[in-house]
């Protein structure tokens, strides 16, 4: 799996949704890793390898990024059919009013470190998307605030209490 950099400067809005789903996924990491998640990963890194990794020690840091966030978004909603995107795309050019724009969200212009395959998706998605209103090519942030949007609504609509 070969992976690139890309610098994109996202909408606030994307920020916003990315950093809400960013928490959430720690959480839940979070209480994996309080039930032993890195100790049964180590021991089963030292089981699979140990001629190789005889004499060395392991640090395992599980963490949540931007990019994963954008990763996991396009894998979760790669399904969807070009007539729930354009719901999608309607929907995200209304006012939302459930973004609070005084929240300190950080850069708007991560560094993403993506698989190759997903940069290529994404990039399909520039031309899927493109309606007869667009001149041109859709920008790559409009893209991933789509996806990373879409993934939000999947996650926080579908959440049991």
């Amino acid at each position: 799996m070969s992976r690139e950099y890309l610098n994109i400067r996202l909408s606030y809005e994307a920020k916003y949704w990315i950093e809400k789903l960013q928490e959430y996924k720690q959480q839940k990491l979070d209480k994996y890793i309080n039930d032993g998640l890195i100790a049964d990963i180590e021991n089963e890194v030292i089981e699979n390898h140990s001629k190789i990794l005889d004499g060395v020690s392991l640090t395992i840091i599980l963490k949540v990024s931007t990019s994963s966030i954008v990763e996991v978004a396009f894998n979760k909603t790669k399904h969807y059919a070009l007539e729930k995107w354009r719901q999608i795309i309607e929907k995200l050019e209304k006012p939302n009013n459930e973004i609070d724009y005084q929240k300190e969200i950080g850069t708007l212009t991560p560094r993403l470190y993506l698989d190759t395959n997903i940069i290529q998706g994404l990039e399909q998605y520039r031309i899927d998307f493109k309606s007869q209103k667009n001149i041109r090519s859709l920008k790559m942030s409009f893209i991933i605030k789509c996806v990373v949007y879409a993934y939000y609504l999947e996650v926080f609509n579908n959440q049991q209490p």
